[in-house]
């Protein structure tokens, strides 16, 4: 509704000298302005680009139609099949925002299906550079995603972006790079395209354009798939970042349905020669998700390891591989409180064909990670002062072609110790040497299981003795652990872990209790999880039986918490800020390469959550 004229004249004092803070504090309070072509009178020359005007080229009025482009930056532009906008960021993977993903509510797919508040959107399409004029247009699968949330909730809300994953490489169009604007930039003028299904241009709606041959697309949002040109917002101001959201001035830029997923671009380039890069993604009215929130996000988290921040070991930090660009990359708490927030994921370097990460802590407090790569190859690396020296090799035992698992303990000296799973299914394992210049490792000893092993764990007692918990090829649990807490103790004969809990389990790890006593969890081949946890504090202690560990996705609109699916990996561990009581933590890896924690408070386990909000 336009403003009346009375009421303008009113606003005229107070906008004046907003926006002369915007310029020369960079800051924007008010949040409605009145049309400039009603405040020409009032307003500077120098003020007008910076508000909406009939005549003005930088008018939200004035946004252009996307043409059918091979050039950046919006030749990266495409639609996908349940009305929202996504972008290219390399030829596998696209952006859009984490609703675009999921549902946001319980419903029925078109077929019937019911679906919960946090499921997946099945069998979506990505359009690159999609108009209708296009003969034929391009289109690919998304075959998985990862998404900041499963749900836009509360503290949720602020990780509404995802990246899908193309089941083939896209080569004939354009990609564009994540690389977030500075906060002390803004304001700023940025760009943005999108399928915003703007009523006005296209009043026959989803009707304007027939669906791309042979059709059957938008099979659960059909009202939203309007088959239209994307529009262009050539010059849109981007006011100021707040907690990572950029809040846009709503002249300048016009946000309809459809843009949810809109990539927000800027030059880091000349006018002559430009560069553009993501800075965001649009996922409703008013701003953007600045790109600092997923820029080093895994797009496959393949695996995990906790330990502690680089240095203060009062802090966790959580290390993670993403396999799909071959990188380790890490999140910490940014402070000393078990509740305080954890900064955004970070990129700790690349490692050769990654395959499993373990991490442990030094006596002096500050993390040590090993990367299993290429061949029999480890990555190695610590932190010297505050500063990560950079990944170095070691070699695993001799005679194997590849690792299949790693895990790490520390001894009750600190004196860390490697075990490992190589290509032959032989478990290994060796004592890390530890000095100030370098990170060695001693003899590798071959530890008979009588079965052929796939998957290992590592924990300490409150004892001070190491245990080992191996899965067979079969799926079978055993474990082993140290006789002694001396340097060099001999390892106890591998024994059936109880009788599991299922046939066929995938995965094992082993974390703590509150109490401070060992527990173990287990993943079967059906996504179903396990626990067990023990009575005392030696490895010799005796066992509560294995239950069911069935924890719920964090839903609060669905009429019933939904479970977790498809759960591949857990990662047992505690809260390094925790003082006077040990707080446990799990983390979960799904199929299509999310992480998602849990903690356990108050006698309960709380819901699971994505974690990288």
């Amino acid at each position: 509704m336009t403003p009346h004229l009375s009421s303008c004249n009113q606003q005229r004092g107070r906008q004046m000298r907003s926006l002369l803070a915007l310029l020369f504090a960079g800051t924007f309070t008010v949040a409605g302005l009145c049309r400039a072509d009603q405040l020409a009178e009032s307003i500077p020359a120098v003020l007008e680009p910076l508000l909406i005007t009939k005549t003005n080229q930088f008018d939200a009025e004035q946004r252009g139609i996307m043409s059918m482009t091979t050039d950046r930056p919006w030749g990266a532009v495409g639609f996908l099949d349940n009305g929202c906008t996504s972008t290219l960021i390399d030829s596998r993977h696209i952006l859009a925002a984490s609703h675009c993903f999921t549902f946001d509510y319980d419903g029925h797919e078109k077929n019937g299906t019911p679906y919960q508040q946090g499921g997946w959107q099945r069998s979506l399409t990505f359009f690159p550079n999609y108009h209708p004029s296009r003969a034929n247009p391009p289109r690919v699968q998304i075959d998985r995603v990862i998404v900041g949330s499963r749900v836009q909730e509360g503290s949720n809300a602020p990780a509404d972006w995802g990246i899908g994953h193309l089941a083939s490489a896209v080569t004939d169009f354009p990609s564009l790079v994540v690389q977030p604007m500075g906060r002390w930039r803004y304001p700023n003028f940025v760009q943005f395209a999108g399928y915003a299904r703007d009523a006005a241009t296209y009043p026959q709606g989803s009707t304007s354009y027939p669906q791309p041959a042979p059709g059957g697309y938008c099979a659960n949002f059909s009202g939203n798939c309007w088959w239209i040109p994307a529009f262009v917002d050539p010059r849109c101001l981007a006011i100021e970042e707040n907690n990572g959201f950029v809040r846009l001035d709503n002249f300048s830029c016009s946000i309809q349905g459809g843009n949810s997923g809109s990539p927000v671009v800027w030059n880091t380039g000349s006018a002559t020669a430009p560069n553009w890069k993501i800075t965001g993604v649009i996922s409703g009215g008013g701003g953007f998700w600045n790109a600092t929130r997923f820029q080093h996000a895994p797009r496959y988290a393949a695996d995990l390891a906790v330990s502690t921040f680089d240095s203060n070991a009062k802090r966790t930090q959580v290390f993670a591989i993403d396999s799909d660009l071959s990188k380790v990359v890490s999140r910490y708490r940014s402070d000393t409180s078990s509740t305080g927030s954890f900064t955004y994921f970070r990129d700790l370097g690349g490692v050769s064909k990654p395959v499993a990460i373990a991490a442990t802590e030094l006596t002096n407090g500050k993390p040590l990670v090993f990367v299993a790569g290429a061949g029999n190859s480890i990555a190695v690396n610590t932190v010297s002062g505050s500063t990560w020296k950079g990944w170095k090799t070691v070699s695993g035992p001799g005679g194997i072609t590849s690792i299949r698992d790693i895990a790490v303990a520390g001894s009750k000296n600190g004196v860390p110790q490697l075990s490992l799973i190589g290509s032959d299914y032989k478990l290994y394992t060796s004592r890390v040497l530890v000095t100030t210049t370098a990170v060695s490792l001693g003899p590798w000893t071959t530890i008979n299981t009588g079965v052929k092993v796939k998957r290992v764990s590592a924990t300490r007692h409150a004892d001070g003795r190491q245990q080992l918990f191996v899965l067979s090829s079969s799926g079978d649990l055993r474990t082993i652990w140290q006789n002694a807490t001396t340097s060099g103790a001999t390892w106890s004969k591998p024994t059936p872990f109880s009788s599991s809990p299922v046939a066929n389990l995938v995965d094992v790890s082993a974390g703590w209790t509150e109490n401070g006593t060992v527990q173990v969890f287990a993943v079967d081949s059906n996504g179903d999880s396990w626990s067990r946890s023990s009575q005392g504090s030696s490895p010799s202690s005796s066992w509560n039986a294995w239950s069911s560990w069935n924890v719920p996705l964090y839903a609060p609109k669905a009429a019933s918490p939904p479970e977790l699916d498809g759960i591949i990996s857990l990662s047992a561990s505690r809260w390094r800020e925790s003082i006077s009581v040990t707080i446990p933590v799990v983390f979960a890896l799904d199929n299509q390469g999310n992480i998602y924690v849990t903690t356990y408070e108050s006698g309960k386990w709380n819901p699971w959550r994505s974690f990288y909000n």
